[in-house]
């Protein structure tokens, strides 16, 4: 049986104090025909490109470490309200 197709998708928002820039990036899986999302992981960096490449770097290796092919498709939404990276709401908003 052939496993339904897999995208990442990730998203990331920032936050600022006395002038220093956090920036917060969440990824998850969804399979095709299946509801919902699953292998979540978030990412802290000091620009929005290390979080985002952390958090797919995050999905990728626990895809590997559980002997499976990581998804080959990734959808970046870019920067999202902070309330939506935390409730992987991205991913609904989108569609």
């Amino acid at each position: 049986m052939t496993r339904p197709a897999a995208t990442i998708h990730v998203a990331y928002s920032f936050s600022s104090r006395n002038g220093w820039k956090s920036y917060w990036a969440k990824a998850a899986v969804t399979d095709e025909g299946s509801p919902g999302y699953n292998t979540v992981r978030t990412a802290v960096g000091d620009s929005a490109i290390e979080a985002v490449d952390e958090a797919i770097g995050y999905v990728i290796e626990a895809y590997r470490r559980d002997g499976l092919e990581p998804p080959a498709t990734t959808v970046i939404y870019g920067r999202v309200p902070r309330a939506d990276i935390e409730n992987v709401s991205f991913i609904r908003k989108a569609h």
